[in-house]
């Protein structure tokens, strides 16, 4: 009696020895899984993903207002999972919406900027996004470069007509200057045109227009560099 339930006791033992393994490999793996997801990333990033794939065919404007959109239903993203990467994408269609036209040139700008608010004594774009206005792509200035023509007086600013947004104020500054943090100076406009004296007197000169949206981005900074 005494040897068998020695042996019992061994086995129940072993056994237990084994479920309490097993369950805790079932525990680590269950643990581990939730340690992936437990950012919340994988949900915005998979409906992103979505969005764009489906609005692929549709029109700049009516991607840019569907990533507007997006972006309001997801107002808080402190791991920024979706964020910067919907700002990014509404930049690259906004690009498309403004254009300069100047002495039967139609130029772009080289970059967005998105503001919470504009700094009135810098005129620098405050908020999550880093103003570097100066700093543009170097393959943006070579392949091929954006010439301001000498002779051009005026320029007009074609905003197209779904983009609802207002110009707050235009501006301009040398590249090196604005680099050294001096701000830029007005540049006088009524309406959508543009006198370009100012900018046609300098070295290097950037062209900054600041509109305001009717959305929760707010400002705008585009930014011409010839």
């Amino acid at each position: 009696m005494g040897k068998h339930s020695g042996t019992m006791t061994w086995l129940a033992l072993a056994l237990a020895g084994v479920v309490l393994s097993g369950g805790e490999g079932l525990e680590t793996r269950v643990n581990q899984r939730q340690g992936t997801d437990s950012s919340g990333c994988a949900a915005p990033k998979a409906r992103l993903a979505t969005l764009v794939d489906a609005d692929q065919r549709k029109s700049s404007t009516l991607q840019l207002k569907d990533l507007l959109r997006f972006l309001d239903s997801v107002p808080d993203d402190p791991e920024d999972c979706v964020h910067s990467e919907v700002r990014g994408r509404v930049g690259v269609l906004e690009r498309t919406l403004v254009t300069l036209r100047v002495a039967g040139k139609s130029l772009h700008p080289q970059k967005v900027l998105h503001c919470d608010a504009i700094n009135p004594d810098t005129e620098r774009c405050e908020g999550p996004e880093l103003d570097d206005t100066p700093l543009v792509d170097e393959r943006s200035l070579t392949s091929p470069p954006q010439m301001l023509p000498r002779n051009a007086t005026t320029a007009k600013l074609e905003i197209a007509p779904m983009y609802r947004a207002e110009i707050v104020g235009v501006y301009a500054g040398e590249r090196g200057s604005l680099q050294d943090g001096r701000p830029p100076v007005r540049i006088p406009h009524q309406e959508n045109i543009l006198q370009l004296s100012k900018v046609n007197s300098m070295t290097g000169p950037m062209l900054i227009v600041i509109m305001h949206g009717d959305d929760s981005l707010k400002f705008r900074k585009f930014v011409w560099a010839f």
